[in-house]
């Protein structure tokens, strides 16, 4: 084993049993309070869907205690979410929409607790060196989406990830604890630190200085062609994001932006 990386242990239990180490895992850096949410879809389209804010401020135990109410929710055809609760400061942030490769390689030098959400997909609670407050967390996220590490769409310091030991009713699949590791603890505030290297010259979870959108999205583009998600999926991310800040000509830049992009990253 290369020198700080983490020993990762493989989840392959129960579904309640992922949610007891679930919670073994967030006890050990010291994160104690939950909130659960239910998304419920009006009909059998999930895009007609309500959410709903059903328990804030969980201890450990008040959470297990409701395993068989989501359990009961989920089955009616709701989604189960949870998050730390959204106003402590806390040592964790969420990433989300990585390729399990990509969470793979950051478990194994950084303390975080891995859910995959579907085949290959996945989404990463890592353990940082401090507490962090909502706007902290929501910075620290902004740089690492722009790395490549997280989606654009889910930066907002008090993000809601998937319960594991549920079904997913978006992708009638299984949302399952993947792996977890620990200790070692990411610091967000190394700007600049030189990290473990993964493929293509890409290094794990380290900070670049952008100037500009366009700059931040390229490097943006790189990291996620590097982590192995695909262009088309890239390519929709960018051209959403461009959308939302009121680029002009948002499709063009989105296909000429992943062009180059793959160019550098292919060569």
């Amino acid at each position: 084993m290369k020198h700080n990386e983490q020993k990762l242990t493989t989840v392959k239990e129960s579904p309640q049993r992922q949610l007891s180490l679930l919670l073994d895992w967030f006890s050990r850096i010291q994160v104690n309070s939950f909130d659960i949410h239910v998304r419920r879809k009006h009909n059998s389209e999930m895009n007609s869907s309500q959410w709903i804010t059903c328990h804030e401020g969980l201890d450990c135990h008040r959470l297990q205690k409701l395993w068989s109410w989501m359990r009961y929710e989920n089955a009616k055809g709701g989604d189960i979410y949870f998050r730390p609760h959204r106003h402590d400061a806390h040592p964790v942030i969420f990433l989300d929409d990585l390729n399990l490769k990509t969470a793979s390689l950051i478990a194994k030098k950084y303390a975080c607790f891995v859910i995959e959400t579907s085949r290959n997909n996945t989404q990463v609670w890592l353990k940082c060196d401090k507490r962090l407050s909502r706007i902290e967390r929501k910075k620290a996220q902004c740089t690492l989406s722009n790395m490549g590490y997280s989606d654009p769409g889910s930066i907002s310091g008090d993000h809601l990830g998937r319960m594991c030991g549920m079904m997913s009713q978006k992708r009638r699949c299984w949302v399952n604890g993947k792996l977890f590791s620990t200790p070692q603890a990411y610091s967000p505030s190394h700007e600049g630190h030189s990290h473990t290297s993964r493929g293509g010259g890409a290094r794990v979870l380290s900070f670049e200085k952008k100037n500009s959108f366009s700059e931040r999205e390229f490097g943006w583009v790189i990291g996620m062609l590097k982590s192995g998600m695909d262009l088309n999926s890239i390519r929709s991310k960018l051209l959403n994001q461009a959308i939302k800040r009121g680029k002009n000509g948002a499709e063009s830049y989105a296909s000429l932006t992943t062009q180059k992009a793959s160019s550098i990253v292919n060569t």
